[in-house]
């Protein structure tokens, strides 16, 4: 029975295995060549890192407060995530390639080749801090830096005109609702007016306060003179003339109140009618306040969408500029080959001289 010699052991039956000097001479000749495609041509790193703006200014942050922008959509962690995923997004590609004008620089009209070509050179990683980074990495460093330039400008446009359609929808509703803010208000002041001349009032508040005074004033002053009246009686006689006095503005006090405060007396001087009065003029100015609150609050908002549109291209802060990266780098597919062709020939050299690797058989035949 011919006894099982594994997979190295058929390997060296193959004619470039079986005799050593061949086999040595293919693996370093294989090794050297890997060796030179690992450090040539060079490869370069360019990277630029992005970071979204102030949330106070607008940028990708939230709508809270102020119906702020791009953070309109989120917070600070989900706006990296949203900016990552409009950075891989289809647009934002094919805005790359029209301004690199790759389609003469790779001699192709294929646009999804393109995409797949530029998303093996271009790499996007989100880094603590709220951060974004672009990286390219190409045998050619203008090349390299023109990537990451042209991506930072065309994410932070793609960005901007993403505020800028969630700005227009805001304001569109902002509209409607400053639409019936006005008209509510228009409304409680023409109120307030047609309440003025149904009584009377050109100046409702201050007519109906001192109405509603006078009552509570007389009462006051009444019992004043009474006590004023029980003093002189200690001294005097009621047939002195400052007692008469007294009585006599007792009497026109005790006369008044009991006008104001009669069923029968007049409708604009009557305690009972300036009250409803009041009242009803409390709800029409406390209608009038809302609506005006309201119309100031929208047109506030509305404001703030023109302001949100003028930031919006500032969305996104560069905190380095594009650079090169001063390392040496390598080419890792070359670099990887020979890793694993010097593992391949340092395994069949070491079965060689393995008593228990079954190729003893295999070193007779190569060596008849």
């Amino acid at each position: 029975m011919t006894p099982y010699h594994g997979i190295m052991g058929h390997v060296f039956r193959w004619p470039w295995f079986a005799e050593a000097r061949k086999r040595r001479f293919l693996f370093g000749a294989a090794a050297v060549v890997l060796a030179v495609l690992t450090v040539f041509p060079r490869p370069y790193k360019a990277y630029v890192t992005l970071t979204p703006a102030d949330q106070t200014t607008g940028g990708l942050a939230a709508a809270a407060g102020t119906v702020g922008a791009f953070a309109g959509l989120i917070g600070s962690q989900q706006v990296v995530d949203v900016l990552l995923k409009l950075s891989r997004g289809v647009q934002v590609r094919e805005e790359v390639i029209k301004q690199l004008n790759l389609s003469d620089r790779w001699d192709t009209e294929n646009t999804s080749y393109m995409m797949r070509r530029l998303d093996r050179i271009v790499t996007l990683r989100a880094l603590r801090g709220s951060m974004v980074q672009i990286e390219a990495k190409t045998h050619d460093p203008q090349f390299a830096l023109q990537l990451v330039q042209v991506y930072s400008d065309v994410i932070r446009a793609q960005a901007g005109q993403l505020i800028r359609d969630q700005t227009a929808f805001k304001r569109e509703v902002l509209r409607n609702r400053f639409i019936e803010a006005s008209e509510r208000k228009d409304k409680a002041e023409a109120d307030l007016a047609e309440f003025g001349k149904k009584y009377g009032l050109p100046a409702p508040d201050g007519a109906l306060s001192t109405a509603a005074d006078r009552v509570p004033g007389l009462r006051n002053l009444l019992r004043d003179k009474q006590s004023q009246l029980e003093v002189m009686r200690q001294f005097q006689t009621n047939n002195s003339y400052q007692v008469q006095t007294i009585q006599a503005e007792i009497a026109e006090l005790e006369r008044l109140i009991t006008f104001y405060t009669a069923s029968t007396a007049d409708r604009y001087q009557s305690v009972d009618w300036t009250i409803e009065r009041r009242k009803e003029f409390e709800d029409l100015l406390r209608e009038l306040e809302y609506s005006l609150d309201l119309y100031k609050t929208y047109k506030r908002l509305i404001d703030g969408t023109t302001f949100e549109d003028l930031v919006s291209n500032g969305n996104l802060r560069i905190i380095e500029r594009p650079y090169l990266d001063p390392g040496y780098q390598l080419n890792l597919i070359p670099l990887s080959l020979l890793a694993l062709t010097l593992a391949i020939a340092a395994a069949m050299e070491f079965n060689l001289f393995n008593p228990k690797a079954g190729l003893r058989e295999s070193r007779d035949h190569a060596t008849n």
